[in-house]
Formats: C-alpha cells, structure tokens, sequence
C-alpha cells in the first residue's frame, strides 16, 4: 500500500491526505509511468489480498518459475 500512496503522490496534485477528497487531479509534470505503477501496484495487492500470499511466498513463486524450461525471471514478473 505504501508503493501504491508514494507513486500518487508523484502522479496527482490532490491532498492524499483528506478524506474528503473525491477526485485526483493529476501533476503538470509528473514522473514517466507513474499511473501505470499504480496499476501494478494494485494489481498486485488485489492478487494478493485474493490469494492471500505473502512477499515472500510471492518472490518464491516467481523464482520457481523462472526456473522453468525456456522462462525467465522477467518473463514472470511482465505477466503478473
């Protein structure tokens, strides 16, 4: 969740801070990919909260399948 609240900070102007805050605006100039890490980030957190694996568990998965013939450790973390 912390990944997910520092890339808005550096995606949106808005006050993250308010609970009124309805809206994001987002930054004039804002940091390449930004919002797409946003995405990955809640992706990721959905999987997991869904799933209920751990970091570690996860890191494990990953590695276990880029041990896989013909995979690699970029293949499986561009498909998650």
């Amino acid at each position: 969740m912390a990944r997910i609240v520092e890339e808005s900070a550096e995606a949106f102007s808005t006050p993250l801070n308010s609970p009124y805050t309805t809206g994001l605006n987002r930054r004039a100039h804002s940091l390449f990919g930004s919002e797409q890490l946003i995405c990955a980030a809640l992706e990721e957190l959905l999987i997991r909260l869904t799933t209920g694996m751990t970091p570690s568990e996860y890191a494990r998965s990953v590695k276990m399948l880029a041990e896989l013939p013909g995979a690699s450790a970029d293949d499986c973390a561009n498909n998650r």
